[in-house]
This record gives C-alpha cells, structure tokens and sequence, in this order.
C-alpha cells in the first residue's frame, strides 16, 4: 500500500539531511509536501532553505522534485519518493502579488496566507476574526491562476469561508487540519467550513499532532475517529491525510528574537516558550491507519481515495 502526505516539515535550513525523509519513504510514502518557510521566517533563510532542498532533491536518487502531476505519476512508477513545497502564510510574498510566480517556478505547489496571525493578506486562526483584504483576494486570484493548491491551514474562518466563495468550483483544501466538533482548539475547524471546502471540490487533509488529535495516548488509531467523522460529514472523496509531521534535527527553525508566544499563544494551548511541541504520529503508522479501515468495512478503493487518491485527483486538476 502506498501513501501520499498533503504536508510534513523538515528543519528549514539548506543544509538539512534529506535523508530523513527515508522515514516518509520506508513507510511507503510516494508523495509528500513539505514546508519551506513560514511567516516568522526571513526572506533571506527561506530563499537558502529552496535552494538547498532542491539542490538536495536534485542529486538523490530516490527523490522526485514534483514539479507536475506526470512528475508524482513517475515516482509511483519508480518507486520514488516525489517532494513538492508548500508555504505556510503571505508574509513572504513581500505584498506583491508577483511572487506568487516566483514560488511556483521555485516549485511551491501548495499556498496559506496566514499562520495563526492576522497579517495585510489574510486572517489567522488565532486573532482576531479577519477575512480577506482586497490584496488578499489578488493573491488568492494569482494561486489558482498559477496552478497552485489554496490551503487553508492556519487560517481563520472568516477567511477560509472567503476564499471558498472567491474560488467557487475551483478546489481547496485543508492540508492539514483535524475537527473542532471532535477536538476544541482554535487551529482545528468547523463543520461549516468542511462543507463549504467540500463545495469547491476540495479536500480536508486530517493531521497527527497531538494536541490536535486531542488523545493522550496518541498512536495511529488516533486518527481513526477523525477520518471517519470528516468522511461522514462530508464524504470520503473530500478526505485525506495530512500528517504534519515534524523532523527534528536540534536546530530551530526560526530565528532567536521571534517571540514564539505571539505566533503559538499560550492561552490557545501551547507550551510556553515551546510553539507546537509534543507527540506527532509518525508516517510508520500510516499503514496500520489504512489496516483498521479495512477491518471497518472500507472498501479498497475507499482506503486508497483517502491514503493517496484524493489529494492525487486534486493536484492532477489544479498544478500547472
């Protein structure tokens, strides 16, 4: 059985060993988006972090730089791990709608606009309610017309629910975001806004961190509840995984005056002084995810839509 991962992170530096992903890999993961920056992070450390992950992507013999769909078909063909890049808020668009084509020729295929803070662009998940400004709407505008996938993590849902009324049939997805009808936290989301990403066409991608799996005892089976409720709420074809799993090499990602309070509240439940820390679920349990839906009566084909189909169906609608 193989995998897809709508989004997981490595250390945001050029020279990170990509020989970490051999996880995501060994446990039969053929594509995955990974982050290459966020909106605490400078311009300067973003630029190196691209440049190093391609160079690194480039000289493997077991990577993919998934540039194109053909490009993710091709890894599964051989046996290969396919990597594209995502970017966690519009920060780093600099308010310049023409960046958006920069990102995409440096191969980011996957966009939010606001990482937990309110920003000129978009509202975050953890401020106060803001939908999109009319820069905002420019950008969101500029993502589809370049081919690039809306995420909607780390936003507010005044902003979620504009960007699906802008983008009308044009998909959009959560990439990694759990149920707030499940686990109450403010990163987690709404029943409506599932529906109103189903409407588009669009995918939840469920994560395994803990805090917002919400079990103390996390271990894959976590998960379960959520698949089933999303997949409930609004049909297996709109479900997806999204672990956000984090690789950990010692160093920080951001840099040392960033006030990791403003950005991971404590009041939202986080550590203080840490951000997210804690448990995640690891791509070794993606296989027992995709046991246990069978035991529930899923179908093979259901078990495939939600472990690799449905995000797969999407990119090949939406990357240019």
């Amino acid at each position: 059985m193989y995998f897809a991962d709508c989004h997981s992170c490595l250390p945001l530096h050029g020279d990170t060993d990509f020989a970490q992903l051999r996880l995501h890999y060994d446990s039969g993961v053929r594509y995955v988006s990974i982050n290459i920056g966020m909106d605490m992070n400078p311009l300067s450390q973003i630029m190196r972090t691209i440049a190093g992950f391609r160079r690194q992507i480039a000289a493997s013999d077991w990577l993919i730089q998934a540039q194109s769909y053909a490009d993710i078909e091709r890894a599964f063909a051989e046996n290969k791990l396919a990597v594209s890049f995502d970017l966690e808020g519009a920060l780093p668009l600099l308010e310049s709608v023409d960046m958006v084509g920069l990102y995409h020729h440096l191969g980011v295929r996957q966009i939010h606009l606001a990482y937990n803070r309110n920003n000129s662009i978009a509202g975050g998940a953890h401020d106060t309610p803001q939908g999109l400004t009319a820069l905002g709407r420019e950008v969101v505008e500029a993502i589809h017309t370049h081919g690039i996938l809306m995420d909607l993590s780390h936003n507010s849902e005044e902003t979620a629910f504009d960007i699906c009324r802008l983008s009308g049939k044009r998909p959009v997805l959560y990439s990694h975001a759990n149920p707030a009808a499940l686990v109450a936290h403010g990163r987690n989301i709404s029943d409506d806004i599932m529906r109103a990403v189903a409407a588009t066409g669009g995918l939840i991608a469920l994560n395994g961190v803990g805090r917002f799996v919400g079990d103390e005892n996390l271990n894959p089976l976590s998960m379960l509840p959520l698949i089933e409720y999303v997949a409930g709420l609004v049909g297996i074809e709109h479900t997806a995984i999204g672990l956000d799993y984090c690789y950990d090499d010692g160093r920080p990602d951001i840099p040392a005056d960033v006030d990791r309070g403003y950005w991971w509240p404590v009041e939202a439940g986080y550590l203080p002084g840490k951000g997210l820390s804690g448990k995640y679920i690891s791509p070794e349990g993606l296989m027992s995810i995709g046991e246990e839906l069978a035991k529930r009566n899923y179908t093979e084909a259901q078990i495939d839509a939600i472990m690799r189909g449905n995000i797969l169906r999407l990119i090949s609608q939406v990357w240019k």
